[in-house]
């Protein structure tokens, strides 16, 4: 794996956590990391790319299904993401239905 791809990966990875842990969801069209997280989605890439930063350079596993809430069964919850997306626009500022 490149380094590259572990950057990407880790940011990946930083998104979801900060989704994971706001209350009322987050707009993709207004936040730049679940805009990412989107196109990632939107390529395909999300799921593999997540599975790609899974130790620190000590070796200690950072990344675990079993601890890791956003993921299961080997793929991100689609369901929360789109719901945490969904519940995010409602409450943001911007009018994106005159988009």
């Amino acid at each position: 794996m490149t380094k590259r791809v572990t950057a990407y990966a880790m940011l990946a990875h930083h998104a979801l956590n900060e989704l994971w842990m706001d209350k009322e969801g987050c707009c993709p069209k207004c936040c730049a990391p679940c805009g990412a997280l989107q196109l990632l989605d939107s390529e395909g890439i999300l799921d593999a790319l997540v599975q790609e930063w899974h130790e620190y350079d000590n070796g200690m596993k950072v990344f675990r299904e079993d601890t890791t809430p956003w993921f299961a069964h080997g793929k991100v919850d689609r369901g929360w993401m789109y719901s945490q997306w969904s519940l995010g626009q409602v409450h943001c500022g911007d009018d994106h239905n005159a988009e």
